[in-house]
């Protein structure tokens, strides 16, 4: 029998949602156009045909309606990099590509490098 619990860690309010664009060898910032509440959340499996399996984590994006934009399963061994720029943090979405989250508070910033590492 699979038991499964969503736990969502921490939310982050206005957000922007960035990605990597590769133009001439070199990888540029594309703004989305998304900004929303950023969930971090820990999806975990209490029992999957007798075998424990590691917890999954999902960044969502929701907009203030409540509608979810954006949701991201990230592979258990992500890159991240918590501190591009004072507000800017990055997750590795697959090999060369970067999911760029610009947060409006630094402060915001740097509870989620906390969350990612606590959860890495």
């Amino acid at each position: 029998m699979e038991e499964t619990s969503w736990v969502s860690v921490e939310s982050f309010a206005e957000v922007r949602l960035l990605l990597t664009s590769e133009q001439n060898g070199s990888h540029k910032w594309i703004d989305t156009g998304l900004v929303g509440l950023l969930k971090v959340i820990q999806v975990v499996y209490q029992e999957l045909q007798g075998k424990a399996i590691p917890p999954i984590m999902h960044l969502r994006l929701c907009e203030t309606s409540g509608i979810c934009v954006f949701d991201y399963e990230l592979s258990t061994n992500f890159g991240f990099e918590p501190k591009l720029a004072p507000m800017l943090a990055a997750v590795q979405i697959v090999a060369g590509q970067w999911l760029g989250l610009l947060f409006k508070h630094e402060d915001d910033r740097i509870a989620f490098r906390h969350v990612m590492h606590r959860l890495q």
